[in-house]
């Protein structure tokens, strides 16, 4: 007795009566029509990277205008550009535990994301519909371990950069006090004083840099090497009259004089970026 699975595919129909010797005209002798819920297609859910590649190429509002082999995607609406990086399955997910990553270009901001898929529950009682759910596996802690590390709060900036002007005070203070009192508090002095200068100056290019907009960097740059020129110069100027008007006690006087001023300027440091 045949019993085929009717189908509106007359050559694939036709097909599977050869391979079991029988004419394109034989009759079946039952016919089956499988119910359309209980078919194996109907049963068949979307898949994660499915979805995921959708998504990464598929943004409402914005227009793409670039797709790379690499899983990289560029979208633009007007002036905002939006960069759409493709994770999964690639060696970032394996760093960082996410599946796409959305970088605003024009706020420089990043959102990653991590997908997980709901699974249809089994009915608990007669009266009440399924609900859906997420079934942890074991891959789901290391994902979260590896989103943490890369998530974990390093030191903010303007602490390192307002620690580095305390520290130069105090190294100025230390040269001061061993030009007048004890040369054994030379090479205190001097060690404290080199290591506020690679503390501050780096620390203050870099939160001036993420301050500035995409645009306005350059200039925001050259405004901060230009003021620290004109610092240099007054500094000279002034430290420079200082010594010629007291040649015996000057150079304590410049060095008690220059950590004041730093000490001034760590107090008028910003606590915060804004």
């Amino acid at each position: 007795m045949v019993t085929p699975l009717l189908t509106s595919s007359v050559p694939i129909f036709n097909r599977a009566l050869e391979i079991f010797g029988l004419q394109n005209d034989a009759q079946p002798g039952k016919q089956a029509i499988a119910v359309a819920d209980k078919t194996e297609v109907s049963a068949y859910w979307l898949r994660e990277d499915s979805v995921i590649e959708q998504d990464a190429r598929s943004i409402p509002a914005f227009e793409m205008t670039k797709l790379h082999v690499t899983g990289r995607a560029l979208f633009r609406r007007g002036n905002e550009v939006l960069e759409v990086i493709t994770a999964n399955r690639r060696p970032l997910e394996r760093v960082l535990g996410v599946d796409l990553i959305y970088h605003n270009v024009v706020r420089r901001c990043l959102v990653m994301v991590q997908y997980k898929m709901l699974d249809p529950a089994t009915k608990r009682d007669p009266g009440f519909p399924p609900d859906w759910i997420y079934r942890p596996d074991r891959n789901l802690t290391k994902e979260i371990q590896r989103m943490k590390v890369f998530a974990k709060k390093f030191p903010r900036l303007e602490v390192w950069g307002r620690l580095g002007l305390g520290v130069g005070a105090g190294g100025l203070l230390l040269i001061a006090l061993a030009l007048a009192v004890s040369p054994v508090l030379l090479v205190p002095g001097l060690l404290l004083t080199g290591a506020s200068l690679g503390l501050s100056m780096q620390v203050y290019t870099l939160i001036a840099q993420a301050a500035a907009s995409r645009d306005a960097i350059g200039a925001t740059m050259a405004t901060l090497t230009f003021s620290r020129q004109i610092g240099n110069v007054l500094g000279i100027a002034v430290f420079g009259w200082v010594l010629v008007l007291l040649p015996s006690m000057g150079l304590v006087v410049i060095f008690v004089l220059a950590a004041a001023v730093t000490l001034a300027a760590t107090l008028a440091a910003p606590n915060s970026r804004r």
